[in-house]
């Protein structure tokens, strides 16, 4: 550690085509943790000679801890809150790479933090039909699961105001006075409100006590 200190010192930056959290994600090192904390912070994003930044890095290594600190250091820094997402020279994500070098944990935790599974690299493939072709099974469990924690997480009733869906375990969704429906199924309105409508005084006086 007191290595990496001295070096933060002296690194002349851009003089070296692999930049100190490169070499931190290829030895799995946990020298990691004192460059995110007294780094410059072009170091966090800075790409070696085929692209890759310290994130393709530790996908390509599966150094997950690095990885998981590195994307929470970028999403607190707005101009690199996208690099998840970001393409070295071959066209390839962080989870492209997680793909390749089969590492599922890695694409776990991308898929977790928002990496976008449709963006293809220079040969055309997504992350995932770039892990079909290598045959990666778990990471492709993986990822569907998530997908379709996703998708349920999305259903909800069609049209449903806010209103209903936080109460509607207690408020009828239809009144109705003189067999006048009062609550169309195309114009939903709080209870009072319809209720106050009505020549029928005792459905208001009911609708205020509930």
């Amino acid at each position: 550690m007191p290595l990496v200190e001295k070096a933060l010192k002296d690194f002349p930056e851009g003089a070296n085509s692999k930049g100190l959290f490169h070499l931190a994600a290829r030895f799995i090192s946990g020298a990691y943790k004192i460059l995110i904390a007294k780094c410059n912070p072009s170091l966090l994003t800075d790409p070696d000679l085929d692209g890759n930044t310290p994130l393709h890095e530790a996908a390509i290594s599966g150094h997950s801890s690095m990885l998981q600190d590195l994307v929470k250091e970028l999403r607190g820094r707005k101009v690199c809150s996208n690099e998840v997402n970001k393409k070295n020279h071959f066209g390839n994500t962080p989870l492209h790479l997680a793909f390749q070098f089969d590492h599922p944990g890695i694409v776990d935790l991308l898929i977790k933090e928002g990496a976008d599974v449709t963006i293809k690299n220079n040969a055309r493939l997504t992350a995932s039909e770039l892990g079909a072709k290598l045959e990666r099974g778990e990471s492709l469990d993986i990822l569907k699961q998530e997908e379709e924690e996703r998708a349920e997480a999305k259903k909800e009733v069609p049209n449903e105001p806010p209103y209903l869906r936080e109460h509607h375990h207690h408020i009828p969704t239809t009144f109705s006075s003189n067999n006048t429906i009062i609550v169309t199924n195309y114009r939903i309105q709080p209870p009072s409100h319809c209720a106050s409508r009505q020549p029928n005084l005792s459905l208001l006086v009911f609708v205020l006590n509930l």
